[in-house]
């Protein structure tokens, strides 16, 4: 059984986020994950682009990479595929 699927569902597509993320060179640790993870609950979002927001605060990609980083964010929770 993976990892993931062994995983409350609704965390799931967090947990792929990091893991996307760490495979594209993004240094993510998991007390940054934990963080992101809290701040959308916290943040009760209305929309995807809340929790796309708490990503940004939450997991910090420097600027030159936010491209990339949103690039990844629409794969894994909008299941854009990238090319």
């Amino acid at each position: 059984m993976s990892e993931l699927a062994s995983l409350p569902r609704p965390l799931a597509p967090f947990m792929a986020f990091g893991r996307a993320l760490r495979a594209s060179g993004f240094a993510v640790a998991p007390e940054q994950l934990n963080t992101f993870i809290a701040a959308v609950g916290l943040l009760g979002p209305k929309s995807l682009r809340d929790v796309r927001r708490a990503a940004h605060a939450t997991l910090g990609p420097a600027p030159e990479r936010c491209e990339e980083f949103d690039a990844l964010f629409d794969e894994v929770f909008l299941g854009h595929v990238l090319t």
